[in-house]
């Protein structure tokens, strides 16, 4: 998640009006997580449930109250909040960040505020946008540093994960839907950017592939489908499976796992390419 937000500071142009800025996240984040979710949810109350409740509509009114899928609410309030530091000197930037970070680590710990919106997921994401957003600017020096940190990242959470099977010993950061980041702040800002480096140069060695790059292409409708496809097909093939044994159970996950991929490689290609359906995603 801290790499999608990092790739997002360098990818992302915060140099636009805040008008253009804040219409275009609308257009392509909160609309489509929308329509999406609320399809999604008619279709498992048709599909699991057998019967039409106003279950979609309340989701669809917590949606703004509540603040719906984490990463896309933390994604666009993340982008809008850091639209406006940019506007600093980096100094000014810099000491922002890193306020607004420990004190999401504060709300973290302390847990008396509701984590209403997300606030919390945003204030400790920020700082992930900033690194991509410094990267973009100094590019010369990334070439350097990539594949030399990719390599500290791969080989320090291999450690980390072997220590983190006793977890009384040692249990690794987290952010993600949850958060377990407390004064181990540092460990996980050290392991997601050496563990980002290590994706981007990994992918770096990795030829032009259509299949890759079409669900790369398709990531927000893979994010908001994932529970819809992965239920459908489970309801399709579990009562072919009738064997308990571990491996029968690891290739019968590990098949289901393919036939998800294949899925969505389908659903992207039709959605993206349909004049009429690209609206869903934002594509107008």
């Amino acid at each position: 998640m801290q790499t999608f937000f990092l790739i997002t500071g360098f990818c992302t142009s915060f140099n636009k009006n805040f008008k253009a800025f804040l219409w275009g996240n609308v257009k392509t984040l909160v609309i489509p997580a929308i329509i999406l979710v609320f399809i999604s949810d008619i279709y498992s109350e048709m599909a699991f449930n057998h019967s039409m409740s106003f279950s979609p509509l309340q989701n669809l009114f917590s949606w703004f109250t509540g603040g719906g899928p984490w990463f896309i609410v933390t994604m666009f309030w993340g982008k809008i909040i850091f639209w406006c530091i940019s506007r600093m000197s980096n100094r000014k930037q810099f000491a922002l960040i890193v306020v607004l970070y420990l004190f999401g680590i504060v709300l973290n710990i302390v847990d008396i505020i509701p984590n209403f919106w997300y606030h919390r997921h945003i204030f400790l994401m920020l700082p992930y946008l900033w690194i991509g957003h410094f990267c973009k600017n100094h590019q010369d020096r990334m070439n350097f540093w990539i594949p030399r940190l990719g390599v500290i990242g791969f080989l320090a959470i291999g450690v980390q994960f072997i220590l983190s099977l006793n977890s009384d010993i040692y249990s690794i950061p987290i952010h993600d839907a949850n958060i377990n980041i407390n004064r181990f702040f540092y460990i996980h800002i050290f392991n997601a950017v050496t563990g980002s480096a290590f994706v981007l140069w990994i992918s770096s060695k990795i030829d032009k592939n259509n299949f890759i790059e079409t669900l790369g292409r398709g990531t927000l409708l893979i994010y908001l489908w994932n529970g819809l496809v992965n239920r459908t097909i489970l309801m399709m093939v579990t009562p072919l499976y009738n064997d308990d044994a571990i491996w029968h159970c690891i290739l019968f996950h590990l098949s289901v796992f393919m036939i998800m991929i294949a899925v969505y490689f389908c659903l992207v290609n039709l959605i993206y390419e349909t004049k009429y359906l690209r609206w869903l995603v934002g594509k107008w």
